[in-house]
């Protein structure tokens, strides 16, 4: 989207006629479809070395569904921060540190939240 910017793609996209709809529904489903097929993969994967843990049936609904609402989640965040930016490259290296920051949050969450000592630490990170 950045980039698409930077070199004025989308002004000649909305100029040929283009609605602003249509090219973020565009976008949207384009990064949505690429998303999906990486999900996809994930989810191959985890099944393909049956790990007990993944590969029972609800446990795999609820990863499943948790790659999704993360998917669905992230992609709009990532169009906010977007417009942040005046240059893709930046842009690129601010999502990615973004969201690992965030995926560490979430795990260090999670791994307090399981010690019987941390738990008040785990949830004051739930409101960062």
């Amino acid at each position: 989207i950045v980039k698409e910017r930077e070199v004025g793609a989308k002004h000649q996209q909305l100029i040929s006629g283009v609605s602003l709809i249509s090219y973020w529904l565009a976008n949207f489903v384009w990064d949505g479809a690429a998303f999906l097929l990486t999900a996809a993969a994930s989810l191959a994967i985890l099944c393909a070395f049956q790990i007990e843990a993944f590969s029972q049936s609800s446990h795999m609904l609820a990863i499943s569904w948790s790659i999704l609402l993360y998917g669905a989640s992230v992609i709009p965040q990532t169009y906010l921060i977007s417009f942040l930016f005046s240059r893709h490259t930046s842009a690129q290296m601010a999502l990615i540190v973004l969201n690992l920051m965030l995926v560490f949050l979430v795990l260090a969450s999670v791994a307090l939240d399981s010690l019987g000592t941390t738990c008040e630490v785990s949830r004051s990170l739930t409101w960062l």
